[in-house]
């Protein structure tokens, strides 16, 4: 009898557990870039003799269900509302280092196909805030605006993601962004795609129009399991002929 409560006890626990690991609320994570900078959306582009190490944590304010989606994705898909933060510092081989901080939330907007959300960024003795509204007109599309609270004023930007699962594990993420230059700087534009060969492994790339030039860069993420990742990116600026490499590593729980 005794024996026949113990398997029962493992049982529950081991189903438990499998029933947990498709589930988790936040992921911290540690990234490091050579010759690049990383800002606001964790976006990073080559910057000739650059290191930045950051620290980056989210927390979504509901469990995010993984089963049967892209583990890189499953949060985007369940429209998991969300607060972030990242720490980066910046050095130079010339010897100069700096550092930035930010913050951010975003909210889906229950029953609805509207998503606002806000971000926080501050950098050595500046700082600015950048609004964002977006809407959901379909499941896993995502097409959203910003404005940065600090500038003259609203320059016309868009910004659209679209996760579409495929047929045997397999997924698509399509990226792609437009803002208009300030004043005499140019506008910029970007496209971006990843395909999930499984719902743990992806490799894509971006390319990042800037006027002057382009950064062309490939990129690509593996989870172990569905706690723990690594990811990698190679980037190439042709027009400064810098390149910049990253790799980061994240833990979910």
């Amino acid at each position: 009898m005794k024996f026949t409560k113990t398997i029962l006890s493992t049982a529950v626990l081991l189903t438990s557990s499998l029933a947990m690991a498709n589930t988790y609320n936040a992921e911290v994570g540690l990234k490091y870039t050579d010759n690049g900078i990383a800002l606001l959306n964790l976006q990073t582009s080559p910057m000739e003799d650059v290191s930045t190490i950051q620290l980056h944590g989210i927390y979504h304010f509901s469990e995010v269900n993984t089963a049967d989606k892209p583990l890189a994705e499953s949060a985007f898909l369940g429209k998991n509302s969300f607060v972030r933060a990242s720490h980066s510092e910046f050095d130079a081989d010339g010897g100069g280092s700096a550092d930035a901080q930010t913050i951010g939330v975003g909210f889906y907007i229950p029953n609805s196909i509207f998503y606002v959300g806000a971000e926080h960024y501050k950098f050595e003795d500046s700082d600015d805030t950048q609004i964002e509204v977006g809407i959901t007109p379909v499941d896993g599309l995502l097409i959203s605006t910003s404005y940065l609270t600090e500038s003259d004023g609203y320059e016309p930007n868009v910004e659209a993601k679209y996760v579409r699962p495929l047929a045997n594990d397999t997924a698509i993420n399509l990226e792609a962004g437009y803002a208009q230059g300030e004043d005499d700087l140019d506008d910029e534009i970007y496209i971006a795609a990843d395909y999930y060969f499984t719902n743990f492994f992806s490799v894509g790339g971006q390319v990042y129009d800037y006027g002057d030039g382009s950064i062309y860069s490939v990129r690509t993420r593996y989870f172990f399991n569905d706690q723990f990742s690594l990811s990698g990116e190679l980037s190439s600026d042709n027009e400064t002929d810098d390149d910049s490499f990253s790799i980061g590593a994240a833990f979910r729980f």
